[in-house]
């Protein structure tokens, strides 16, 4: 009788603090965060792809070099948090607040922001082809207003 290969076990976070912590090389793949505190942590080199985050805070974090391509992330604080080399592809982000945040090299393209505070928000060498927000795609919207 052959054994089927196991599935790698989700990671779970749930109302844990995590402020100020330091992730580097993880795998955080398809993880469940709810409720969780990341306010000033750091995370580099870290795969977060098909996460579902909902009340995260990661309120002056960190992000080089993150993949959180198709995670769903719901009424989390990016307030004041510096992103560098992250994939947001197929994301969809609502009821988050992005104010302050700087984002450079993001990768967007096919991702959703619905209801999010954008005031502050530093965009820098993004690409956002297929980019939503509202419901509006941002490569048409840029199309018409060079026309």
């Amino acid at each position: 009788m052959t054994k089927k290969p196991t599935e790698p076990k989700v990671r779970r976070f749930a109302k844990e603090s995590l402020a100020k912590a330091e992730f580097d090389d993880v795998d955080l793949a398809k993880a469940k965060l709810h409720n969780v505190d990341l306010k000033g942590a750091e995370l580099d080199d870290a795969d977060m792809s098909g996460a579902r985050v909902h009340n995260v805070a990661f309120t002056k974090a960190e992000f080089d070099d993150v993949t959180l391509e198709g995670a769903r992330i719901h009424n989390a604080s990016f307030k004041g948090a510096e992103l560098d080399d992250v994939t947001f592809e197929g994301a969809s982000i609502k009821n988050a607040d992005l104010s302050g945040s700087k984002w450079s090299d993001i990768k967007l393209a096919g991702a959703r922001i619905d209801d999010a505070d954008l005031s502050g928000v530093e965009l820098t060498d993004c690409k956002i082809e297929g980019l939503s927000i509202n419901g509006v795609r941002i490569d048409t919207l840029l199309a018409e207003k060079k026309s």
